[in-house]
Protein backbone atom coordinates (compact mmCIF):
# COMPACT_ATOMS: atom_id res chain seq x y z
CA UNK A 1 0.00 0.00 0.00
CA UNK A 2 2.82 2.39 0.85
CA UNK A 3 4.47 1.70 -2.52
CA UNK A 4 1.24 2.42 -4.39
CA UNK A 5 0.78 5.70 -2.50
CA UNK A 6 4.38 6.71 -3.09
CA UNK A 7 4.08 5.88 -6.80
CA UNK A 8 0.86 7.91 -7.08
CA UNK A 9 2.43 10.93 -5.36
CA UNK A 10 5.58 10.69 -7.47
CA UNK A 11 3.48 10.40 -10.63
CA UNK A 12 1.45 13.45 -9.60
CA UNK A 13 4.58 15.49 -9.00
CA UNK A 14 5.90 14.40 -12.39
CA UNK A 15 2.70 15.41 -14.17
CA UNK A 16 2.62 18.74 -12.33
CA UNK A 17 6.26 19.43 -13.23
CA UNK A 18 5.58 18.51 -16.83
CA UNK A 19 2.59 20.84 -17.17
CA UNK A 20 3.93 23.75 -15.11
CA UNK A 21 7.55 23.86 -16.25
CA UNK A 22 8.44 21.60 -19.13
CA UNK A 23 5.57 22.27 -21.55
CA UNK A 24 5.69 26.09 -21.27
CA UNK A 25 9.48 26.05 -21.55
CA UNK A 26 9.36 23.90 -24.67
CA UNK A 27 6.71 26.19 -26.19
CA UNK A 28 8.94 29.22 -25.55
CA UNK A 29 11.95 27.47 -27.07
CA UNK A 30 9.83 26.57 -30.11
CA UNK A 31 8.74 30.20 -30.49
CA UNK A 32 12.36 31.35 -30.28
CA UNK A 33 13.16 28.95 -33.12
CA UNK A 34 10.25 30.37 -35.12
CA UNK A 35 11.57 33.92 -34.53
CA UNK A 36 14.95 32.89 -35.90
CA UNK A 37 13.39 31.20 -38.92
CA UNK A 38 11.04 34.11 -39.70
CA UNK A 39 13.85 36.65 -39.48
CA UNK A 40 15.80 34.64 -42.02
CA UNK A 41 12.79 34.01 -44.26
CA UNK A 42 11.88 37.72 -44.23
CA UNK A 43 15.43 39.01 -44.67
CA UNK A 44 14.67 40.25 -48.17
CA UNK A 45 11.62 42.13 -46.93
CA UNK A 46 13.61 43.75 -44.12
CA UNK A 47 16.61 44.74 -46.25
CA UNK A 48 14.88 45.69 -49.50
CA UNK A 49 13.22 48.87 -50.60
CA UNK A 50 9.53 48.49 -49.61
CA UNK A 51 8.46 49.82 -53.02
CA UNK A 52 9.99 46.70 -54.61
CA UNK A 53 8.18 44.22 -52.35
CA UNK A 54 4.54 43.21 -52.99
CA UNK A 55 2.06 44.53 -50.41
CA UNK A 56 0.99 40.98 -49.49
CA UNK A 57 4.54 40.14 -48.38
CA UNK A 58 4.83 43.36 -46.39
CA UNK A 59 1.49 42.67 -44.68
CA UNK A 60 2.48 39.09 -43.94
CA UNK A 61 5.80 40.19 -42.42
CA UNK A 62 4.00 42.85 -40.36
CA UNK A 63 1.52 40.33 -38.94
CA UNK A 64 4.21 37.71 -38.35
CA UNK A 65 6.51 40.05 -36.40
CA UNK A 66 3.64 41.41 -34.28
CA UNK A 67 2.37 37.92 -33.47
CA UNK A 68 5.83 36.67 -32.55
CA UNK A 69 6.39 39.66 -30.29
CA UNK A 70 3.15 38.93 -28.42
CA UNK A 71 3.92 35.20 -28.24
CA UNK A 72 7.34 35.76 -26.68
CA UNK A 73 5.82 37.87 -23.91
CA UNK A 74 2.89 35.53 -23.34
CA UNK A 75 4.97 32.40 -23.19
CA UNK A 76 7.66 33.84 -20.95
CA UNK A 77 5.00 34.96 -18.46
CA UNK A 78 3.45 31.48 -18.40
CA UNK A 79 6.55 29.86 -16.89
CA UNK A 80 6.70 29.85 -13.09
CA UNK A 81 10.14 30.45 -11.57
CA UNK A 82 11.32 31.90 -14.87
CA UNK A 83 14.27 33.59 -13.14
CA UNK A 84 15.67 30.27 -11.98
CA UNK A 85 15.41 28.76 -15.46
CA UNK A 86 17.02 31.89 -16.87
CA UNK A 87 19.93 31.69 -14.41
CA UNK A 88 20.45 28.08 -15.52
CA UNK A 89 20.57 29.35 -19.16
CA UNK A 90 17.63 27.13 -20.11
CA UNK A 91 15.68 30.17 -21.34
CA UNK A 92 16.79 33.72 -22.20
CA UNK A 93 16.51 36.40 -19.53
CA UNK A 94 13.28 38.38 -19.25
CA UNK A 95 15.24 41.45 -20.35
CA UNK A 96 16.36 39.54 -23.44
CA UNK A 97 12.78 38.45 -24.19
CA UNK A 98 11.61 42.05 -23.76
CA UNK A 99 14.39 43.37 -26.01
CA UNK A 100 13.59 40.78 -28.70
CA UNK A 101 9.85 41.53 -28.51
CA UNK A 102 10.52 45.26 -28.82
CA UNK A 103 12.81 44.58 -31.79
CA UNK A 104 10.12 42.52 -33.51
CA UNK A 105 7.56 45.27 -32.89
CA UNK A 106 10.01 47.83 -34.28
CA UNK A 107 10.49 45.73 -37.41
CA UNK A 108 6.73 45.42 -37.85
CA UNK A 109 6.23 49.17 -37.50
CA UNK A 110 9.05 50.10 -39.87
CA UNK A 111 8.62 47.34 -42.46
CA UNK A 112 7.35 49.91 -44.99
CA UNK A 113 9.96 52.61 -44.21
CA UNK A 114 12.53 53.36 -46.86
CA UNK A 115 16.14 53.99 -45.92
CA UNK A 116 15.76 52.98 -42.27
CA UNK A 117 19.28 51.73 -41.57
CA UNK A 118 18.48 50.75 -37.98
CA UNK A 119 16.02 48.06 -39.07
CA UNK A 120 18.79 46.26 -40.93
CA UNK A 121 20.62 45.81 -37.61
CA UNK A 122 17.55 44.66 -35.66
CA UNK A 123 17.51 40.97 -36.67
CA UNK A 124 20.98 40.33 -35.24
CA UNK A 125 20.10 42.29 -32.09
CA UNK A 126 16.94 40.19 -31.67
CA UNK A 127 18.88 36.95 -32.11
CA UNK A 128 21.53 38.10 -29.62
CA UNK A 129 18.83 38.98 -27.07
CA UNK A 130 17.47 35.44 -27.39
CA UNK A 131 20.96 33.93 -26.96
CA UNK A 132 21.05 32.72 -30.55
CA UNK A 133 23.91 33.08 -33.00
CA UNK A 134 23.33 35.51 -35.85
CA UNK A 135 24.72 34.66 -39.26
Amino acid sequence: MFVALFTAILGGVGVLTYHLFLLPTLELRKSITVVSRELKMNAAVIASNPAEIPNEELDKAFRTFRELSAELHRQSQAIPAYGILSMMKIVPSLAGIDEAAKGLTYLARTIRDEGDLVKWEKPSAILNALNLKSD
